[in-house]
């Protein structure tokens, strides 16, 4: 049986801090999965309850040509809000607002949308508002390995593994944000409310 280790990945991005709602209590935080069947076990990483923007992400042995290798097991999209966008002494940037657990065909459906996303072009960039909102998208392998991408679909999108990056305005990039939306749908926010947490789970 083989697990996959959450301590290495992201290890520059993620805090172990904990948050609590505007209720007081803690929010909905996903628990180890495993797939079924003949193949070996696979644990996916849950997501982290709080991140700190800006840091770089970390990956063993992160692919360059790629950002998510082919065949994933089992996935996890975790979305944060809001971070740098509204303030706010009830607003906790950087805090879990939502997560879904991806089977095999909804891994592999996430990271060809990924793998098409191509590299921003040269030259000056004009983008729109950007509030700061953040994505890690996980996969794991039923060998063991496991890769994090670090999303930001605000302003100009951008992704990176540690490795590749890229962001550009595509096809693949409406592709991919309809999918996440679907997935971990984005409600509007008042200002000074606290951030939700909503689970929600795999499409088929």
């Amino acid at each position: 049986m083989r697990s996959v280790a959450t301590s290495t990945l992201l290890a520059l991005l993620v805090t172990s801090t904990a948050c609590t709602g505007g209720s007081g209590s803690s929010p909905s935080r996903p628990g180890p999965r495993s797939t079924a069947g003949s193949s070996p076990l696979v644990i996916a990483p849950t997501c982290p309850r709080k991140v700190h923007y800006g840091r770089n992400v970390h990956n063993v042995e992160a692919p360059s040509r790629r950002l998510v290798r082919a065949h994933p097991s089992i996935g996890e999209v975790c979305r944060y809000y809001p971070l740098l966008g509204l303030n706010g002494r009830r607003v906790q940037h950087g805090t879990l607002y939502g997560h879904a657990d991806l089977d095999a065909a909804m891994a592999q459906r996430l990271a060809d949308d990924l793998d098409a996303i191509p590299k921003p072009h040269p030259g000056v960039r004009s983008c729109p508002d950007a509030f700061g909102a953040l994505d890690l998208l996980f996969f794991a392998y039923a060998d063991g390995r496991q890769i994090g991408v670090q999303a930001a679909a605000d302003g100009c999108p951008s992704f990176s593994n540690g490795a590749r990056a890229t962001g550009e305005f595509s096809p693949a990039f409406a592709r991919y944000l309809r999918l996440l939306n679907h997935l971990v749908p984005v409600k509007r926010q008042r200002k000074g409310a606290a951030s939700p947490t909503a689970a929600a789970t795999s499409a088929g």
